[in-house]
């Protein structure tokens, strides 16, 4: 699509408001994109006028009726529509669905707890077990062995 520089000059050529109407008419004989331009300029301005007497006049005695319909229809609430509930409460689902999905990806799964020993024993001969609990909840389990046993 091409453009002239001149195209908002022949519109107020085409309005009859361009100061130098002889320089708009040699930049017509010249530029064939401005020809086009003017010709639909004429085309639209004739379906106008064509169609511009099809409406009826308001007369001043059917003013006050004619106005009155208008706000007769301004005052008439529109029907309600599901539609933009159904919308709304998508889009709040979707929202939960997201933060629940996204909480458990940065929260994630509680720290492991310990598990309490309550016995302990051993298949070795000769080795005996002993526990030892930590203040910081970490228990250690030691298995003694004699050396002799071993070999």
């Amino acid at each position: 699509m091409t453009h002239c520089r001149w195209e908002k000059r022949i519109d107020a050529y085409f309005d009859g408001e361009y100061a130098d109407p002889e320089g708009a008419q040699t930049h017509l004989e010249n530029c064939a994109h401005c020809r086009d331009y003017l010709a639909s300029l004429e085309t639209v301005r004739q379906f106008v006028t064509a169609t511009g007497d099809a409406a009826p006049a308001i007369q001043d005695a059917q003013m006050p009726a004619f106005m009155r319909g208008i706000q007769d229809g301004l005052d008439e609430a529109p029907a309600r529509s599901h539609k933009s509930l159904w919308a709304m409460l998508s889009l709040v689902t979707a929202a939960l669905i997201m933060a629940l999905a996204t909480f458990s990806m940065f929260t994630g799964p509680g720290p492991v707890k310990a598990t309490e020993i309550e016995s302990l024993s051993t298949e070795l001969e000769g080795a005996t077990v002993e526990w030892f609990d930590l203040d910081n909840g970490v228990t250690t389990v030691w298995i003694n062995v004699s050396e002799e046993d071993l070999w």
